[in-house]
Formats: C-alpha cells, sequence, structure tokens
C-alpha cells in the first residue's frame, strides 16, 4: 500500500493524538455512571471511529502498472502506372521507374515497416502487389480515375484499418470528379492522405472539355440546360472564354476564370422553336502556348421534338417524397404526368398535369390497353391497394409485350402481393440513413453519371435506404450502392420491357443542397435525366409514328454506336431498313438494319474507324427520309495530356488533412509513423482504495453502533 496524505504526516499524526486523548478524557467521565466493561466497548468504538476518519486524510492507494493498448494500422503506398507515368522527364528515366526507386531506396529498406505497408498499382482500377511484383512491372495501364481508384481501394482493403495513404504520382485524373469528393472515400476512413508529385509540372499547358449530361430529348420551345465540364492544366488564374455553337456559328459566350481550381463548370441555356436535330458545340478558345487544341471541342446533338411523353404516377401511401416526385414532374415540359394517390381507402385522388386533358376522366388502369397510352409507370408505396390484382398483372403482361417502362421509386411497391415477378429485386420496410454511391457499371448511364459526377456527397443531407430481402435476379444490373455497402438501385430487362427500383427514400431532400439553384436542383436534373435515358434505352420515343434514333450523340474512337428503328406499333416494313453513313461528305458504310427479338424495333451497330462528324440517313416506311448525326472523336488523352498535376493532388491530399511531400520526405513519414504505431511504454498509476463504498459504510457503522450504545445505556 502507498500513502498519498493530503496534509503534511506529521499534522495528520498530531490531529489523530489530539482526538484520541479528548475522546480517552470524555470516556473517563463514563467510567463511574456505566461500569468497567460497557465504558471499555464504547471507548473502543470511539477511538476506531476517530482512526478511521483520520485515516481517509492518508488517502491509502495501491500502485498499478498499465500497459496502453496497441492500435494497429497500415500503411497505404499506391503507385500510378498510367500511360502518362511512361514519361522519361524526371532524372532520365520513366516516372514510374522513379517513383519505384524512391520505395527501392537502402534507408528507405532500413525502416521496420514490412508487416504495415500495403503496396498497390493503379490505373482505372486499383491491384495489390509485393514489392518483388512491382519490380516487374511497366507504365502501361489504363488511364488514371482517381475517384474509382479510391472508391475500390478502401471498400476492398482488408486487415488493420490504413491510418494513411502515401500516392506517387503526376496526379493526372481523366474522371472529371472533384477532388473534393473523391477524398470523402478516405475521410470516411479516418485516412490522411500524402501526394508525392511525379514529373515536371509546367510540361504543357491545356484545356479540355466534355459534355456533362446528353439529353436524348428536348421539345419545341422549352428551355434546356446543356452543361459541359471544363479541366485546366497549367492554366492558373487566366481568363477563358467559352463559345457556344449552333450549327457552326457563335450564339452565345462565357468567361470564366480558372482561379486555383482544375475543374470549372460551364452552361448555356437554350430553346428552338421547330422539331428536328440541332448541333450545339462547346469551343473553349485556346489559350497561349497550349498543348494541344484537338480536346477543346464538345458536341452535344439535340433531339427536338414535338410531343411529350406520358407518364402515369401512382401511389397508395403519399408522403414527401410523392409530393416532390409529382411536382418535379409536372414542372417538367417533357412530361405530360396523371397521377393516382390514394388518401383513404374510399379515395384516390386523380390529377393531370396538362390542363388540356384536365376535364378527362383518370381511373386505376384495369388492362394492357388502359396502360398503351403511357410510356413511363413510376410507382411508389402499396400500390396494389389502388390497382388492385387486376391491374398490377396487365402492367406485368404491359412491360413483357408493349416495351413498358416500370420505376420502383421507393422499394417494396405492393403490400399483399408476395412478388410479382415484376421488381428486379425485393425489399422490406426496415430502413436506415445512407448515401448513394454510383457503382461503376453506371457510369456511362446519364442520371448516374450526372450524380458521380456533379455531386459532392457531403454537401447531401443522408436519405432513407431500404434493405433488400433477395439478391438481383437474373440479368438485373445494380447501378447503385448504399454507404453501408446494401445495394441501393437495380436494373433489369423484362420481357420487350424495362424496370428500375430505387431502394431508398426521401431522395426530396436533395432539392435544399444549398449549394444549387432551385430550378436547377439535382432532384430535378436526376429524374429529368432518368427518364428520357429509359425512353432512350428502351428505344421508345415520345411520337406515334416510325422514329429513328441513335443511343448516343459522340462517342470515342473505337467504340460502337447503335442505330434504332421503332416501329411504335405501326406495320413493319417489307423489307430490311438501310442506313447510309456518310463520313465528311464521303460514303462510310451501308447498314440492314435487323429485327430486333421483340419484333417491335429494327437496329444494328456501328464502329467508326475515323474520327470526325458522320451523318446517318434512312428511309422510313411510310417514305420520309430523316438524318441523325453523331461525332467520332479521338481520346488518348492519358498520352496527350501528360503535365503534372500538383494543384489536383494537393487539393486531394489537403481535403483529407493531409499535404504534399518531396520525395526525400518519404523516409521521416514512415519513421514518423512508425513511431506512432510502436507500442507504448508500460505506465503505473495510484489506484485510490479509500474512496470505496464499503470505507464509509463501515465507519458510518461504528458511528452509529457508539451512539445507539450510548443512548440505550442511557448517556447523552
Amino acid at each position: 500500500m502507498i500513502f498519498d496524505p493530503i496534509l503534511p504526516i506529521s499534522w495528520i499524526i498530531g490531529i489523530a493524538v489530539a482526538l484520541a486523548v479528548l475522546t480517552l478524557v470524555a470516556h473517563q467521565r463514563a467510567n463511574r455512571r456505566l461500569g468497567r466493561m460497557r465504558s471499555i466497548v464504547l471507548t473502543a468504538l470511539r477511538l476506531l471511529g476517530v482512526l478511521l476518519i483520520v485515516s481517509l486524510l492518508l488517502r491509502v492507494s495501491e500502485e498499478m502498472t498499465i500497459v496502453p493498448p496497441t492500435v494497429e494500422r497500415s500503411f497505404l503506398i499506391a503507385i500510378d502506372r498510367s500511360a502518362s507515368m511512361a514519361e522519361d522527364d524526371v532524372d532520365g528515366v520513366t516516372r514510374f521507374e522513379y517513383a519505384r526507386n524512391l520505395l527501392a531506396d537502402d534507408d528507405f529498406k532500413n525502416v521496420d515497416l514490412n508487416s504495415i505497408l500495403r503496396y498497390h498499382v493503379f490505373d482505372s482500377s486499383v491491384q495489390a502487389v509485393t514489392p518483388d511484383q512491382l519490380g516487374k512491372m511497366t507504365p502501361d495501364g489504363d488511364q488514371t480515375l482517381f475517384h474509382s481508384v479510391f472508391r475500390q481501394l478502401f471498400r476492398n482493403h482488408q486487415g488493420a484499418p490504413p491510418a494513411a495513404l502515401l500516392l506517387l504520382t503526376d496526379g493526372h485524373d481523366l474522371e472529371a470528379i472533384p477532388p473534393g469528393q473523391t477524398a470523402r472515400y478516405a475521410r470516411d476512413r479516418d485516412t490522411v492522405v500524402y501526394g508525392v508529385p511525379i514529373g515536371s509540372a509546367g510540361s504543357a499547358r491545356d484545356i479540355s472539355i466534355r459534355i456533362s449530361g446528353y439529353h436524348p430529348y428536348t421539345f419545341k420551345k422549352q428551355l434546356t440546360r446543356l452543361s459541359a465540364t471544363l479541366r485546366t492544366i497549367g492554366c492558373p488564374r487566366e481568363t477563358i472564354v467559352v463559345d457556344l455553337l449552333r450549327e457552326g456559328k457563335v450564339v452565345n459566350s462565357k468567361r470564366l476564370q480558372t482561379g486555383d481550381k482544375s475543374f470549372h463548370e460551364v452552361e448555356f441555356v437554350v430553346t428552338e422553336e421547330q422539331s428536328g436535330q440541332f448541333e450545339y458545340a462547346f469551343n473553349v478558345q485556346p489559350v497561349a502556348n497550349e498543348h494541344q487544341t484537338g480536346n477543346n471541342t464538345a458536341v452535344n446533338y439535340l433531339n427536338v421534338l414535338d410531343e411529350k411523353v406520358r407518364v402515369l404516377l401512382v401511389e397508395g401511401e403519399p408522403y414527401w417524397d410523392t409530393t416532390f416526385l409529382r411536382r418535379s414532374l409536372a414542372r417538367n415540359d417533357k412530361l405530360d404526368v396523371d397521377a393516382l394517390v390514394r388518401f383513404t381507402k374510399q379515395r384516390v385522388r386523380a390529377v393531370r398535369s396538362n390542363p388540356k386533358r384536365a376535364k378527362e376522366e383518370l381511373t386505376a388502369p384495369s388492362s394492357v390497353e388502359d396502360f398503351s397510352p403511357y410510356k413511363i409507370v413510376i410507382l411508389g408505396k402499396k400500390v396494389d391497394e389502388v390497382l388492385g390484382e387486376s391491374g398490377v398483372d396487365a402492367l406485368r403482361e404491359w412491360v413483357d409485350q408493349q416495351s413498358g417502362i416500370v420505376i420502383f421509386s421507393r422499394g417494396k411497391p405492393w403490400e399483399n402481393i408476395p412478388d410479382s415477378g415484376l421488381e428486379p429485386i425485393r425489399w422490406n420496410d426496415s430502413t436506415e440513413p445512407a448515401r448513394l454511391e454510383v457503382a461503376t457499371a453506371a457510369l456511362s448511364v446519364p442520371p448516374f453519371k450526372l450524380l458521380h459526377q456533379r455531386t459532392a456527397a457531403d454537401d447531401l443531407p443522408e436519405i432513407t435506404s431500404y434493405q433488400p430481402i433477395s439478391d438481383p435476379k437474373t440479368l438485373a444490373e445494380t447501378y447503385a450502392d448504399t454507404n453501408s455497402r446494401n445495394t441501393g438501385v437495380v436494373f433489369r430487362r423484362f420481357g420487350g420491357g424495362q424496370t428500375l427500383s430505387l431502394g431508398v427514400g426521401d431522395l426530396w431532400k436533395w432539392v435544399f443542397n444549398s449549394k444549387t439553384e432551385f430550378d436547377n436542383n439535382l432532384y430535378d436534373l436526376f429524374w429529368d435525366q432518368l427518364v428520357l435515358w429509359m425512353l432512350s434505352n428502351g428505344g421508345v420515343t415520345p411520337g406515334s409514328n416510325y422514329t429513328f434514333q441513335t443511343n448516343t450523340a459522340n462517342l470515342a474512337l473505337g467504340e460502337e454506336i447503335t442505330f434504332t428503328l421503332a416501329l411504335n406499333g405501326l406495320e413493319p416494313p417489307q423489307g430490311q431498313p438501310v442506313v447510309n453513313i456518310t463520313h465528311d461528305e464521303e460514303q462510310a458504310a451501308v447498314l440492314a438494319l435487323a429485327p430486333n427479338d421483340d419484333q417491335t424495333s429494327y437496329s444494328a451497330n456501328f464502329t467508326p474507324r475515323a474520327s470526325g462528324r458522320y451523318s446517318a440517313t434512312i428511309k422510313l416506311p411510310n417514305g420520309k427520309v430523316v438524318r441523325a448525326r453523331f461525332i467520332a472523336f479521338t481520346e488518348e488523352v492519358e498520352r496527350t495530356e501528360t503535365a503534372t498535376d500538383t494543384a489536383y493532388l494537393g487539393q486531394l491530399a489537403a481535403a483529407t488533412g493531409g499535404r504534399l511531400v518531396n520525395p526525400n520526405e518519404i523516409k521521416d513519414l514512415f519513421t514518423d509513423f512508425l513511431r506512432e504505431t510502436s507500442p507504448m511504454e508500460a505506465r503505473t498509476r495510484l489506484n485510490p482504495l479509500w474512496d470505496r463504498t464499503w470505507v464509509l459504510l463501515f465507519i458510518t457503522f461504528i458511528l452509529a453502533l457508539e451512539w445507539f450504545l450510548r443512548r440505550r445505556w442511557g448517556l447523552t
């Protein structure tokens, strides 16, 4: 035992002696009345109580040895092996070899980190490697996609949680995702990112532009937002001029200040008075000494129609999602929305967005013919209470036989139907807060590409995720997951139609993102792109006549474009329809369209062999000749835009609490990390014994017993 007295020991002894003397003197007088034995008992109890109280001043303790727990952490190392790392602008060797040599330095090998380090190489994906495998690799990887790499790296990491990530790279990202959004994957796992810029930062100046959203359709006299993303390299604090060209003529211009950022969004609002296809191009005026100007232009072909898309919204359990979705769809000039909303068991409210049809009776569809006027049906919850079992059967037949499109907007759609067969996945009603993370398979799908590119998830409120009770069905694709690794969005073809199930709710909260305008909010844009993509993906057009369309207007050289002739319920042509393709006014190919399995459309694929503008013409069965235009471009960005992007890498590291480091700081960085993760020395501390409950109770018992006996024996 160890004493930790409140007062000096001599004082405590003096206090104890004084109290003992006073006790003996006081009890000496009682001896005459009580007798010898009773007097001894009372004196002993009083002295014991006094001594116990005085002993509290000594604070009796015991010494304990504590060994702090060791938190096992790992240190991730990722080396860029994309094609730009083949540049030999560092010490006469390639950037990749230089980075590899930094980790092979003899001084570095002396640092005992073998059990802590985790080596990786990356380009568009990431791969775990051993030091021996790293020594045999070459920089022949695909393009660098930091956002996809971070997502895969942190999801697949096993073992001790990472404390830091060291990136050896030229920082040349081609995914066009803001670095703050990419850094979220590291921040969510308490991982600090350190960047080692490899290469010459001033080796090139370049501006590139990409179309942000593809509009397969728009409508006469409707305002349409055309957007693009600019990336600047080596152009800090400059003024950039972006022109919008319509059919080759400048119709609008904007000026952007680059500042210290690498990415910039530019948007123009256009409208067309007539239907048809129109070419719009974003053109960035070159800056002084620009590395290349071939990537300064991005083309978008706008298909303008004069008939709206008819949509049916059915909701059996209205919620905030219902109100926001119906109003969002009704505001969209492309859509003609009918809504059936069940408020009580006896009341279903019918709402039409088209005032010209407001007086027409709207009842719940119960047959395939009732669904036929619609292109898309959007379902909420408990919709079987509105449609009935016969209506659900008719809906399934409509999707299968008439290429219908169904979107399940809030998880489980039925209350009394276990499995209609329509759903690509089944959900239950249990929920948890979540955020959506777009899957790799959906990065080329316009609505999810929009969500992936234009949203910093940290700026959005959490939504609700429903729990899946089954795996996605055969041939279904997962387009989004949640941050808790549950399935979020699933797409599946059903017969001749399509189904898409959103296992999330409360998307309406996206409207209140403080960093976007209300009239251009992510919620409205997402649903607009989702509806149009599903129409285009299924070969469905708003019109009722023969329609000819392409699945894209811009494709990189080597990619494939699909031409589709949709019959829209009309008679098929007598022979095979023929498409004539021209490139720079010269014939490039003649394609015969083949009927698809559902016999509702004809299609053919074409792969351009040269970059440039193409035109595809076809004579429809009704004798009308129509044209569709598209552009093929050369995209070898990884080999042409090779300037080291220190600004991007610095923003990525800073967003996680890290920084850029010089090559000669790497050893110190690892040494500091090793010191922080090494076992700590055992420490001792005093564990007090005097402040226990039983000590207090024992003292109280002694004093109370002495008081009781005094009163029992007639003393005051």
